[in-house]
């Protein structure tokens, strides 16, 4: 490929031979010339002052900003990145005697066409060392260390520091520009703060009157400074000046007053005086209206009137857009007519009669302008799939007018991430173009309607409406967030359970119980979506199980997950009519012993998201029995200082009325045999494991905790035969054993479930408490 190197001055050449390369071979991108434009080097010079370098270059054509790299003692410091408008920088974080070196890169605009690129350009290297006098030098004595000189040996030219005495006020001929004029001597390095006091407040020059702070000039060393300033009464004036250095290590200079004075006379006549000043259309215009001023008793021409105005407290007077006028023929009074460039601000006017020498003035105070307040548009908006995907993803906004008069001049919508926590304001909405409203079936006249379509999932959505009314200030309604759909997907809840599916009354036999039946509950809660857009799946698996003396492991790792059904869930309106909650269920019995695990996945339809939770259930047939429920409960038991939690675990054995009789052994003696409590032969054991929804695999670790055990005895009536003699007997039977097991010293906040395992001889059994957390 050909390539052509240029300037940017070259542009023009650069695309003719493009032009040219395409028209010779429109087909061959390798027969096109590729065009470099390298923007012109910066011309960078570099000035130290005391407390500050100051890195200054000249404009490079077609930069789209430029790139400064410092250098301390030839080793990398910082970059910072400067637009195109920016021709140099002020460096206060420097060192005495430091080398500093720098570097301006040009930085090119985006590329011109497929195949012109611009490469970014640096210029040379320059150096200067840093100046930082001792952090006790006043700011005006710092000119000593100009030049690398110092207090014994000063360099700095002093006549440029501030005093007094060179601090110059004059005035002009008032009726041509009611100027002051004042100047005074400046540093590069120093900016300045000028206001003026006056005799009327005795000189304060702790509180002058600001005309202008932060006045500089950084490229230029040892200048003089002019300022104009509009006179608008008469008294004796001072000028006033606070020097401060561009590093705050020197902070400010005390306030230098001018030796010189300017003398304003007060014109000695009458009237002049303002009768009103107020809006004459909606926040736009001020009229001033003031009575004509007689002199000498005549009146004076209108070229002696000036009319100006500043914002309340700033002191910075500017002439009135309109001319001064009298209202009629006799002349009596005049006005001037102002347009106001903001009319929630406060203004003064002030009408000013000079002579040219001298001044007579009268001031009157504007306050914002306000119209009244229109009555509220309400703007609501709720989640729709307006455009009949599927998906409630769109919103449907509803905006209520207060009445038929006010007009909707703007409908704006805002999206924010779903992480956004700031505050929304009408200033953060993009006003390039409105959106559509529509009435819809309204017949008031005061309702309409906006739709807004295909929202990110989650995102917040707000709704900005201006209206108008005559005679009203604009109205500006800001609607409350709507969070969009696609709803961030919901894990359901699953649940499992293994009974005997044969029994079916009350009270039956524990001896006749064979928990090898399961039933699979799933629970969902939809909140704003319909439940058709979502499939549930269930899947089965079976666990390898591994134990040892302290632990027993359900491992899942290699367990292969079979689809056993898809789910219909069902609104359930039995548990809460209010709310849109479905429910799926699914049953399977004569399951063989082991540890199963059931997992549920929900998946949206349309982008085929999904979310998974699982559940196990352990199914053992062995003759042990274990004949009621583990129950495990938060507990506030031994809390400790520590940020630990306590469990409680409660075992109860059981036994039916049924299950507990007495038996005659011999003939002489009454020997009763109870099967009842405690089963002789059965050793219990305490398992704990921390829940996981991963299930890759279950570690039940041996908690070795001694419960304490509270029995429950029941008055029972017996009867015998002990040798021939019949009859009957009370006695109190143990029917209920409670074990409880305490259990402390877990994480807050973590999950937990306990097994109980009973052995007798080489059968076993194990029941498990549902999960709980732990809880101080």
């Amino acid at each position: 490929m050909k390539k052509t190197v240029l300037k940017a001055a070259g542009i023009l050449a650069a695309t003719v031979l493009l032009f040219a390369s395409c028209a010779a071979d429109d087909s061959s991108y390798s027969s096109q010339i590729d065009t470099v434009l390298y923007l012109e080097k910066p011309q960078v010079s570099a000035k130290a002052y005391p407390g500050m370098n100051f890195v200054s270059w000249e404009p490079v054509a077609n930069a789209n900003g430029y790139v400064l790299y410092k250098y301390e003692d030839n080793n990398f410091k910082s970059s910072s990145s400067l637009s195109y408008t920016d021709l140099s920088y002020k460096d206060t974080d420097i060192k005495d005697g430091a080398l500093y070196s720098y570097f301006v890169e040009a930085e090119s605009k985006t590329s011109t066409g497929r195949s012109i690129s611009t490469e970014n350009t640096r210029s040379d290297k320059v150096s200067v060392k840093g100046i930082v006098p001792p952090s006790d030098v006043t700011t005006l004595n710092l000119y000593a260390y100009e030049d690398y000189g110092s207090k014994e040996s000063p360099k700095g030219n002093k006549d440029f520091v501030v005093t007094s005495s060179n601090i110059k006020i004059s005035k002009d001929e008032l009726k041509e520009s009611e100027k002051l004029s004042i100047s005074f001597p400046g540093k590069a390095y120093l900016t300045y703060n000028l206001g003026y006091t006056t005799i009327d407040n005795q000189f304060d020059v702790q509180n002058p009157y600001i005309i202008t702070s932060n006045i500089r000039d950084n490229s230029t060393n040892d200048k003089i400074f002019y300022y104009d300033y509009t006179v608008t009464a008469p008294g004796i004036y001072k000028a006033v000046i606070r020097v401060n250095s561009e590093n705050s290590l020197f902070g400010s200079s005390p306030v230098v007053i001018s030796d010189e004075s300017v003398t304003i006379e007060k014109l000695n006549g009458t009237g002049g005086t303002i009768s009103s000043a107020s809006y004459t259309d909606l926040g736009k215009t001020v009229r001033v209206v003031f009575n004509k001023y007689v002199l000498n008793g005549s009146s004076v021409p209108e070229s002696y009137y000036k009319v100006y105005r500043c914002e309340a407290g700033s002191y910075l007077y500017e002439p009135v857009s309109g001319t001064i006028a009298a209202t009629d023929s006799s002349k009596a009074t005049y006005f001037a007519d102002d347009t106001v460039p903001d009319s929630t601000k406060e203004y003064e006017y002030r009408v000013v009669v000079t002579d040219g020498n001298s001044i007579a003035y009268d001031s009157e105070t504007v306050s914002p302008y306000s119209l009244a307040a229109q009555s509220t548009t309400t703007v609501s908006g709720v989640k729709s799939s307006e455009d009949n995907d599927a998906v409630s993803n769109d919103i449907t906004w509803t905006i209520t007018l207060p009445s038929n008069d006010v007009v909707i001049t703007g409908v704006y919508a805002l999206e924010k991430s779903a992480n956004y926590t700031g505050t929304v304001v009408a200033a953060d909405f993009d006003r390039t173009s409105s959106l559509e409203t529509t009435s819809g079936t309204d017949t008031t006249g005061k309702k309409f309607y906006v739709y807004t379509k295909n929202h990110t999932a989650g995102n917040k959505v707000y709704l900005l409406v201006t209206t108008s009314q005559e005679n009203k200030k604009d109205g500006e309604w800001l609607s409350s967030a709507v969070t969009t759909s696609i709803d961030p997907i919901s894990a359901p809840i699953i649940s499992v359970a293994s009974y005997d599916s044969t029994i079916t009354n009350a009270t039956p036999s524990y001896a006749e119980k064979v928990e090898d039946d399961v039933i699979v509950n799933v629970a969902d809660t939809i909140t704003y979506d319909d439940i058709s857009y979502y499939t549930y799946t269930l899947y089965k698996t079976k666990s390898t199980v591994e134990s040892d003396t302290t632990s027993i492991t359900w491992d899942f790792t290699t367990s292969n997950w079979e689809k056993v059904t898809d789910l219909t869930m069902s609104k359930n309106d039995v548990i809460d009519s209010n709310s849109v909650k479905y429910v799926g269920i699914y049953k399977e019995s004569n399951l063989s012993d082991g540890v199963y695990g059931y997992k549920v996945v929900k998946t949206r339809k349309d982008s085929g998201e999904s979310v998974s939770e699982i559940e196990y259930v352990q199914i053992d047939c062995d003759s042990v029995t274990i004949k009621s429920t583990i129950a495990a409960n938060s507990a506030s038991f031994e809390s400790p200082a520590s940020a630990t939690s306590n469990v409680e675990v409660v075992y109860t054995i059981s036994k039916a009325a049924e299950e507990v009789y007495g038996k005659v052994l011999g003939t002489d003696n009454l020997v009763i045999n109870w099967i009842g409590l405690p089963e002789t032969g059965v050793v219990y054991e305490l398992y704990r494991t921390e829940t996981t929804q991963n299930l890759t695999e279950v570690v039940w670790t041996k908690v070795e905790l001694t419960p304490s055990i509270t029995d429950t005895k029941t008055p029972m009536e017996i009867s015998y035969d002990n040798s021939g003699a019949v009859g009957t007997m009370n006695i109190d039977v143990v029917t209920s054993m409670k074990y409880t097991y305490k259990d402390t010293g877990l994480s807050t906040g973590k999950s937990y479930q306990y097994m109980l395992v009973a052995t007798k001889g080489t059968e076993q059994k194990s029941k498990i408490s549902a999960k709980v957390l732990g809880a101080n």
